[in-house]
């Protein structure tokens, strides 16, 4: 049943960009989104036992875990609106090799030989997606980083958040599962609000989140109490799937965990094709395919 908890977390994982790209178009941003979704999902928990919430900042292990969920959250959300969701998708599922590294240092994990096969794989994958359209003959160098976006680093440490939180899931088996669900729901609330707080502070016009929403709002025909219908619906499916995620990742190495997890690119693969029609380019293909040849692998991981 562990392996099918994850899967289920994955396969909504491969089609959320879809509610996500909806929430953008009615001037929604996703770091606003993730924090009104996970505020909901917090209050649950408010008035089911208020003791989570000091156990969250008195426990390191519960805040690390939350706070490692909750940037893996909100780094995805942002990265997979604003960017081409297969190159996102690709990008933040170089986790298995983080995990690895990550594992290697939390839970003492064995890296041999293998690994370092997977890691050329993985970084030869990145290079395809991040830098080959950008050589130019003699100068490559200085279009090194030319063709990397703000959607591919977010992609690339959400992918980085993601494999600690599963290491330190897989090391929190003393946990109950609602005490490790609460933690990811509050963690990646406090992360979207720290992040808005500075946005606050900054004030910065391309990041006014609420205030260009409710400057466009009258712009949009689609009705109010639909549009909270629909929002109600995706915050409970996504509180859903980070339960089943910590229920099966608790109770499965964390190589196996990531390796499950990458039904979600299939599940993105198809779901881009039939509905998006969005197509990566040929080096961008084979560079993803590296990748996940490079995850599969960590499943053969002694």
């Amino acid at each position: 049943m562990a392996k099918l908890y994850v899967i289920i977390n994955a396969l909504f994982w491969g089609l959320v960009w879809i509610p996500l790209h909806w929430f953008s178009q009615q001037s929604v941003h996703p770091v606003v989104l993730t924090f009104l979704a996970y505020f909901i999902l917090v209050l649950l928990f408010f008035f089911l036992k208020k003791k989570y919430f000091l156990n969250f900042f008195l426990s390191k292990e519960i805040l690390f875990l939350g706070l490692a969920y909750g940037a893996t959250n909100l780094l995805f959300n942002w990265a997979i609106t604003v960017g081409e969701v297969l190159r996102i998708v690709f990008l933040f599922y170089l986790m298995p090799v983080w995990s690895s590294v990550i594992a290697f240092f939390l839970i003492k994990e064995k890296v041999n030989c293998f690994s370092a096969f997977r890691l050329f794989l993985a970084i030869s994958g990145t290079f395809l997606i991040l830098v080959y359209e950008n050589i130019n003959g003699e100068s490559w160098a200085i279009d090194f980083f030319s063709g990397i976006g703000l959607a591919d680093y977010l992609a690339i440490l959400g992918g980085i958040c993601f494999a600690l939180g599963n290491v330190l899931l897989r090391r929190s088996a003393n946990l109950d599962s609602l005490t490790k669900t609460f933690s990811i729901f509050f963690g990646t609330f406090v992360v979207s609000a720290i992040f808005l707080f500075f946005n606050f502070i900054v004030s910065s016009p391309e990041l006014s989140f609420i205030t260009k929403f409710l400057q466009d709002w009258s712009l949009n025909d689609y009705p109010l109490e639909n549009f909270f219908l629909v929002f109600i619906t995706f915050t409970f499916t996504l509180g859903l799937a980070n339960f089943f995620l910590q229920l099966g990742a608790s109770k499965l190495p964390v190589n196996v965990t990531s390796t499950l997890l990458l039904v979600e690119v299939f599940v993105a693969m198809i779901s881009t094709s039939l509905i998006d029609k969005s197509f990566l380019s040929f080096n961008e293909y084979i560079g993803g395919a590296l990748i996940l040849v490079s995850a599969t692998l960590s499943f053969l991981k002694k």
